[in-house]
């Protein structure tokens, strides 16, 4: 019993050390997502900037957003008043064309600049089978 009870101090005691991890804490990502398609609503790119520590991400303002096409043509998006970081359609009579190649680029306030790779835009997928069931099935028995 006696014999527990040190095994049971060395436990508690003899195995602690402080490990010290190098992490840059101002080392920081850009964050883009959004979507492009062929309808007037949806088309919005979201940018933010985030560190290891920072949840959630910080929205990045004042940033220039366009999406080019191959012909050279852009469209602007504009930050939306109500969302920082989140940049809308200025253009709401643009529609993506189905088979058009696209390239997003932001330019930050602070001057980086990002480009996407050329994407195309696909075409809509058909929907072949579609069903629903509603309601519930109960089975009552009775003993007797």
């Amino acid at each position: 019993m006696r014999c527990l009870g040190i095994i049971g101090l060395l436990f508690a005691f003899g195995c602690s050390e402080v490990i010290d991890f190098d992490v840059d804490d101002r080392q920081s990502f850009i964050v883009i997502s959004g979507q492009l398609n062929n309808g007037t609503l949806g088309n919005r790119i979201e940018v933010s900037k985030t560190t290891i520590y920072d949840i959630p991400q910080r929205p990045q303002s004042f940033a220039k957003v366009s999406v080019l096409n191959r012909n050279g043509e852009s469209v602007v998006f504009k930050e939306s008043k109500e969302e920082a970081g989140v940049y809308l359609i200025e253009d709401q009579a643009f529609l993506g064309e189905v088979g058009e190649e696209y390239m997003l680029e932001v330019i930050l306030i602070t001057g980086e600049t990002y480009h996407s790779e050329w994407q195309k835009l696909p075409s809509k997928k058909a929907i072949d089978h579609l069903s629903a069931e509603v309601g519930n099935e109960f089975k009552i028995t009775e003993t007797g």
